[in-house]
């Protein structure tokens, strides 16, 4: 619900922004379509998430009605499964792959088998819904859980599928609904917005909070959690639906203090991102132009853009090698694309 509603901010900021464009060098990456994966049967799906395996070899994705593993080699399915209202996709050591989808968790110990798989619920067989991000530990031995909504983080472990935590926050009234929630990549730290309480960042192993941005003038319900670019930080995109102010990209520190912040006009909502840690570049996605922009490491300056051949881009991910950028779009339609050399 939340990625649709950012359509409708889309049309209106492509209005206000006719006459300013985003400073831009005008090179253009080059970047090459390797493969037009799959176009979803229903064209109006969102896909959500895209990952790589840890090997290259896979790709996941899932949308609001499918959840595909793709064999990028063989360029063929190796799963196909319908779902309804996918939003998450991740992937553990020795293939581990975990799932939100069906209002519910599931899980599979490795590619080889995609029809052995456990749904993981907690005491009273209760499913976990709105699910908002999914992560699994650093030793592979646990899955993190955080949603949205009503905000809780739950912690399975994987050996035999018992609960290990679960917290759940009832929120007295709408306006302290969590929309949106992120996780880190080792799954220790949990980043939330909630609706005009500001941004938390809190330790999964017991809730407690550690940082937090406080709203920001009123402005906070055109956030964006974007991504963690390192352990302890990670980037923000604020925009406004009403085009009062320019959008804005904020590098954060886990404390919630504010590193660095840059501007980038009224004519940008940035709708998904990717670090390439191989070149240590940062790639964006604008919603309203659909285009990818190219960052150096520090996020300052601009190297070059492409075009994304989506009306929206809602989800990126890096190969492991740095070589291919996958992105999938509001069209229901997933794109892999190579990265030249030196790009």
């Amino acid at each position: 619900m939340y990625m649709r509603s950012l359509l409708i901010i889309i049309s209106i900021l492509t209005l206000l922004g006719e006459n300013t464009h985003l400073s831009s060098q005008g090179k253009n990456c080059g970047l090459a379509l390797v493969a037009e994966i799959t176009i979803s049967k229903n064209t109006s799906s969102f896909i959500h998430d895209i990952e790589f395996d840890s090997s290259g070899n896979y790709l996941a994705y899932v949308s609001d009605d499918e959840f595909v593993i793709w064999d990028i080699s063989n360029q063929q399915y190796k799963w196909r499964f319908p779902t309804i209202g996918g939003y998450r996709v991740v992937f553990g050591t020795g293939s581990k792959i975990a799932l939100s989808a069906n209002q519910s968790v599931y899980f599979w110990h490795n590619l080889s088998d995609a029809n052995t798989w456990e749904e993981l619920r907690i005491e009273g067989n209760t499913r976990i819904t709105s699910v908002g991000d999914l992560q699994f530990n650093e030793n592979g031995d646990e899955l993190i859980a955080s949603r949205r909504g009503h905000y809780g983080i739950t912690r399975w472990s994987l050996i035999d599928g018992s609960t290990q935590y679960h917290l759940e926050e009832l929120a007295e009234n709408e306006g302290d609904f969590t929309i949106a929630s992120m996780l880190s990549p080792d799954g220790k730290l949990s980043v939330t917005w909630k609706a005009g309480d500001g941004v938390f960042i809190t330790n999964t192993d017991d809730n407690s909070i550690i940082g937090r941005i406080e709203p920001l003038n009123d402005r906070n319900y055109g956030l964006q959690l974007l991504a963690f670019v390192s352990p302890s930080r990670f980037l923000v995109s604020e925009q406004d639906s009403n085009g009062a102010f320019e959008s804005k990209l904020l590098i954060v520190d886990i404390s919630g203090e504010i590193i660095e912040e840059y501007t980038y006009g009224f004519n940008t909502l940035w709708t998904a991102t990717a670090f390439n840690p191989i070149d240590d570049v940062l790639v964006l996605a604008n919603g309203v132009d659909n285009q990818f922009y190219v960052y150096n490491n520090n996020y300052s300056q601009e190297i070059c853009i492409s075009e994304s051949l989506h009306p929206m881009v809602t989800t990126l991910a890096f190969s492991p090698d740095g070589t291919l950028l996958a992105s999938g779009g509001a069209d229901g339609t997933v794109r892999l694309w190579g990265i030249p050399a030196g790009e």
